[in-house]
């Protein structure tokens, strides 16, 4: 998703692909109901993932060419805390239907429809159509090491609590309302923290700004680890 999207943006621009990549994972939400099977969940899984990472690539390469380097940090904080925050109610949802029935499914379909709404009535200028030059692994270390070090440790930490957190919860007991509390705190943990952290990041260096998050993160981790052992 994220190496096809840039030339889908480059061909008919931001809209039209943000518009057509929602309606492929509002659709594929759907078909999770409809075809309750190991492989037709592997390939929806992986299409999903493909139309959400070019969601994502079209959002913030958008509010990157509004935002200067002054603000930067300050617009891309609220982006996430908006982006971060709804992920964390997202699993407050599953108290308001049996994870086994369709309604969820259902639900996520709606909420993708509707993101449709604002980007195709926005009068926002829509960024310049321009082809886009691939760029190696790297060669993007070269240019910026500690952001590429620190996307893949985001990568690795936050895959981990999505992917295992909730069968972990499962395993130690707890009900379905609290397996969506214990999935939900540490995303809106995450959400409070964008606001300072990009305030931050405007006002310091911001790779000290990312080294010094990282550390506490790690600190409060063994904390937890020997809390819990």
């Amino acid at each position: 998703g994220s190496r096809i999207t840039p030339t889908m943006i480059s061909h008919v621009g931001h809209v039209r692909v943000f518009a057509a990549l929602a309606s492929v994972v509002s659709a594929v939400a759907l078909l999770h109901s409809l075809y309750v099977t190991a492989g037709g969940w592997l390939l929806m899984r992986v299409t999903t993932g493909i139309g959400l990472s070019g969601l994502y690539i079209v959002v913030e390469s958008w509010l990157n060419e509004q935002a200067g380097n002054q603000e930067r940090g300050k617009i891309l904080s609220i982006y996430m805390v908006i982006s971060v925050g709804c992920m964390a109610s997202g699993p407050l949802l599953m108290n308001i239907a049996s994870p086994d029935s369709f309604e969820l499914f259902s639900l996520v379909s709606v909420l993708f429809s509707l993101a449709l709404i604002p980007i195709l009535l926005t009068i926002s200028p829509i960024p310049a159509f321009e082809t886009s030059r691939a760029i190696r692994i790297l060669e993007l270390y070269r240019a910026a090491p500690l952001g590429v070090i620190g996307s893949f440790a985001t990568g690795f930490s936050a895959g981990s609590l999505m992917g295992v957190g909730a069968v972990c919860a499962k395993n130690a007991g707890l009900s379905v309302a609290e397996i969506s509390l214990f999935m939900s705190a540490a995303l809106w943990g995450g959400a409070i923290c964008q606001w300072p952290i990009g305030v931050l990041s405007d006002r310091f260096d911001r790779r000290f700004v990312m080294t010094a998050v990282t550390f506490l993160a790690g600190a409060v981790s063994l904390v937890c680890a020997a809390v819990v052992s």
